[in-house]
């Protein structure tokens, strides 16, 4: 998920995912939710970020983070 800056963006991507699962007759939480950290806010909010549904991992954007410091 890229420029993640807030666990409700998490959130929403999680409940559309949970739908496809759903339509598709797939397991619950066959999909998971990788988080790119762009921005200075993302960083802020990373400990929430983390902890959203379904996030198993996190990336650094480091040139678009560099560019949000300035």
């Amino acid at each position: 998920l890229p420029k993640t800056e807030d666990v409700s963006e998490v959130e929403i991507v999680a409940k559309k995912i949970e739908e496809v699962e759903k339509a598709n007759g797939w397991p619950e939480g066959t999909i998971n939710i990788i988080v790119a950290i762009e921005s200075v806010r993302g960083l802020y909010n990373v400990r929430e970020i983390c902890h959203g549904p379904r996030v198993v991992a996190i990336a650094l954007g480091a040139e678009d983070y560099r560019a949000d410091l300035r």
